[in-house]
């Protein structure tokens, strides 16, 4: 049996990797790209499959403007490619895993998260 981290950024980047054709066929077998593949095909099918059976598709609820969300987007990005790995997969998955690396970069998230906290609602007020 095969474990799996099951992030939006892995699995995202894989299938780019795909289909520029730039990926390392010794990291990624071709039932690592299905899933991978079929992984973000889902999340993109199954809010509207939803709606064919009488669901309404959610209006997103912007707290910014669009530039201001393509820029964070763009960051966070970066920051997981950067830290190898994304908050929730070192936070369930690699502290599950108890992996040194996981603990320590979840540890430097949440110091990360307390600090912008801290500046954004009492020293800048927002």
């Amino acid at each position: 049996m095969t474990a799996y981290d099951v992030s939006v950024p892995d699995a995202d980047h894989e299938c780019v990797a795909i289909r520029r054709g730039d990926g390392d066929p010794a990291d990624t077998t071709q039932s690592d790209k299905i899933w991978r593949i079929a992984f973000i095909a889902g999340l993109i099918l199954a809010p509207l499959t939803g709606t064919f059976v009488g669901h309404a598709l959610a209006e997103p609820q912007l707290p910014a403007s669009w530039p201001v969300v393509v820029v964070a987007g763009l960051l966070v990005g970066i920051g997981t490619r950067i830290g190898s790995g994304c908050t929730s997969g070192h936070g369930v998955c690699g502290i599950a895993r108890l992996s040194p690396r996981s603990i320590v970069a979840t540890m430097i998230f949440m110091a990360a998260a307390i600090v912008t906290v801290a500046l954004t609602h009492h020293v800048f007020g927002a």
